[in-house]
């Protein structure tokens, strides 16, 4: 069977690209017109023999479950059966872990168990949204439509995820840099400065003397330094993954200045973004209410909408649980209200997700902005502290020549 690889916009004229199998081409245009899509180029790329020979990577990457579930919803949404569906997807995934699950998955569907059921038993590769969205899309019918919107989600939550790193990579090169610029001191000038104190047999300050007991330290002690930085790091990271570690950090994040306000805002988003998509698909409110909670990201927040759930599950609206729990600011609990009072709090979660898009978009850059100076005063206070350390002792030899 041959292999295309193809460029689209879809009915929403998002641009997407990947690669497909097709009985021929005129087939395959067949497929996109009649979803709507506008075809751009198609280009076959050989046989299901040559395709085959494609680089697999051990991975599910984000960018792998993207494309998985673009290809999913377009097939589906064109009338082709779902185990056909699953069959062609299958061949084209170059994940070797996801490829493992969508064989099972299909495999599991072919002896009669549900697609939701079946996604759910691969929870390391299916987050837990997938199958409570599935199930949703079972029932009403529109699994097509539903898996198209955890394709959005995915897509957007990327999208934010690479703003984010752009914003970052500025201040960790510099990091990077005064890393190396200090370890290139103690290493190699502060010997030199050493020989120079012991000929003159000059009594150090006590920053000098210091800073020259640790470069002793790291030149003779390579590996035990390497061992105990080793060993801090895997200590930080295990306490960040506890529920203490990750309160901690949540606790210190909210109140740093402008830090603060993205890591709010960045939580709202992530949380109104899943629960709108969750809703809008037909899945009921308090699981919805959970899964989004779960997947935010922030315990802190995370309680709260725990706490906001039980509310609810008791007869509590849901405009005053979400109220109390203090998390959202007014113009989000607006759109809430007009929500829960117009039946549509799926909708408005959409706006609030939008809305902070925004929010969050203005904020990266003015964390960027900020980060930049703060890293540059950082390293020059770095640097400057040890050329300081270093003339100390070469200012107090001046004075008593004088």
């Amino acid at each position: 069977m041959p292999y295309y690889k193809y460029e689209i916009r879809d009915a929403k004229g998002v641009f997407q690209t990947s690669q497909t199998y097709a009985d021929n081409k005129t087939e395959l245009i067949k497929t996109f017109q009649n979803t709507g899509c506008l075809i751009i180029s198609i280009t076959e790329l050989g046989t299901t023999r040559k395709a085959r020979k494609r680089k697999m990577h051990k991975k599910a990457k984000t960018e792998d479950l993207l494309v998985f579930a673009k290809q999913l919803a377009l097939l589906l949404d064109s009338g082709i059966p779902l185990l056909d569906t699953l069959g062609t997807v299958t061949k084209q995934i170059q994940s070797v872990r996801l490829l493992e699950a969508a064989e099972a998955v299909k495999k599991d569907v072919e002896g009669g168990n549900p697609l939701s059921e079946s996604f759910g038993k691969w929870p390391k590769i299916f987050e837990s949204f997938w199958r409570d969205v599935l199930r949703a899309g079972e029932i009403s019918g529109q699994m097509a439509l539903v898996i198209r919107k955890v394709s959005d989600y995915i897509r957007a939550r990327e999208e934010i995820k690479k703003k984010i790193i752009n914003a970052f990579i500025y201040p960790c090169i510099l990091l990077v840099f005064a890393v190396i610029a200090v370890l290139i001191f103690l290493y190699r000038i502060i010997p030199v400065f050493e020989k120079l104190f012991e000929s003159f047999n000059l009594k150090l300050p006590e920053f000098t003397q210091a800073l020259i007991d640790l470069s002793h330290f790291l030149r003779e002690r390579f590996f035990i330094s390497v061992f105990i930085i080793g060993f801090v790091v895997f200590i930080t990271k295990a306490f960040l993954k506890t529920p203490a570690g990750q309160k901690a950090l949540t606790f210190i994040f909210m109140r740093l200045p402008v830090v603060g306000d993205f890591f709010m805002a960045m939580t709202i988003k992530n949380f109104s973004s899943i629960l709108g998509m969750l809703l809008t698909s037909g899945v009921p409110i308090i699981q919805a209410l959970e899964i989004a909670a779960d997947t935010s990201g922030n315990l802190y927040f995370q309680q709260k909408l725990h706490a906001a759930k039980t509310k609810i599950t008791n007869g509590t609206n849901v405009t005053d649980s979400f109220e109390e729990t203090e998390l959202f600011p007014a113009i989000a609990m607006q759109l809430i209200t007009v929500g829960e009072k117009t039946g549509n709090i799926g909708g408005m979660m959409d706006e609030i997700n939008d809305y902070y898009s925004d929010i969050l978009d203005t904020l990266t850059g003015r964390l960027a902005a900020l980060l930049e100076p703060i890293m540059l005063i950082f390293i020059a206070i770095i640097i400057g502290s040890l050329v300081i350390a270093m003339f100390l002792p070469i200012l107090k030899m001046a004075n008593i020549g004088m």
